[in-house]
């Protein structure tokens, strides 16, 4: 028997690619923060980005990530997703909803007997883009195709058909790699923004033995490693960061502590190659 599409063809679309987006919005405003404050923005804003890049795409994910592929297949629903297929008999559905005034819109069927994705499946019906503030036509009619089958003898368990465990692990990985870039974007973020890197910063690029090795003008990279303390009114920061210039490229490591809130650099070098030189203090222990 042919089946009949009851989910929209762009389920995943909005399943991961709006998501996606949203993360990739976090990032780039993020490094566009940076880049325009020079490493000078507070702090604040910059967990203020993340955390809201996080919240939108945990909520998104919360409201319409677990939506699944559904097609009607007779008296049964034929409902897919995270490398699952279930077969759900009609009569086995207790409640069919559906909302309003969202887009896109959301069509969720209540069973009467838990299965594999839960008891309460969600699905993204075909869109209608300028009619949604009412519930979805579809809503109706599975209610009276529920209600029609409603007299039947009660179902089996739905049936499971297994698939390659192979999507899920993409899924899974894809979505800890988003979260891996929101907090290591943060983590760069925090560094950028810390005082000890601005002074590190300001003082190789007017060094005039580090502008005749790399010429000028010279810039920052955006990537900085490293780790920042604060207790009370002291800390302690050790940073690396590249700096380029137009005849070469160098690595800086510099190394800062804090006492009543103020800042010092204890130690500063560039390194380019095989050359080395100490803008502030001498080495430390390699």
């Amino acid at each position: 028997m042919e089946s009949r599409r009851l989910s929209s063809r762009l389920t995943e679309v909005y399943r991961y690619g709006v998501p996606a987006l949203v993360a990739l919005w976090g990032l780039g405003t993020t490094s566009a923060l940076i880049s325009r404050g020079g490493g000078s923005l507070p702090l604040a804003i910059h967990g203020v980005v993340v955390l809201l890049s996080a919240a939108l795409v945990l909520g998104y994910y919360w409201l319409i990530g677990r939506a699944k592929h559904v097609e009607l297949c007779g008296d049964q629903l034929i409902v897919r997703g995270f490398g699952q297929s279930i077969h759900i008999p009609l009569c086995d559905v207790a409640s069919v909803g559906g909302s309003r005034f969202t887009n896109p819109e959301r069509v969720w069927l209540d069973l009467r007997t838990p299965g594999p994705f839960g008891s309460r499946i969600h699905f993204i019906p075909p869109q209608r883009w300028i009619r949604f503030a009412s519930v979805h036509p579809l809503v109706a009619e599975l209610q009276q195709l529920v209600a029609a089958g409603s007299t039947a003898e009660a179902p089996p368990a739905p049936r499971v058909d297994e698939r390659s465990s192979a999507l899920r692990v993409a899924l899974a990985l894809i979505a800890v790699a988003i979260l891996g870039l929101l907090i290591a974007g943060f983590a760069v973020g925090t560094l950028r923004a810390s005082e000890p890197y601005s002074m590190a910063r300001s003082r190789v690029q007017s060094d005039p033995r580090v502008l005749k090795l790399l010429g000028e003008p010279t810039t920052t990279g955006w990537w900085v490693m490293g780790s920042l303390k604060r207790s009370g009114g002291g800390g302690y920061a050790e940073l690396r960061f590249p700096l380029h210039g137009p005849d070469r490229q160098a690595t800086v490591e510099a190394r800062a502590t804090a006492s009543d809130g103020v800042w010092r650099l204890d130690h500063v070098s560039v390194r380019s190659g095989g050359q080395r030189i100490e803008v502030v203090g001498t080495p430390g222990p390699e």
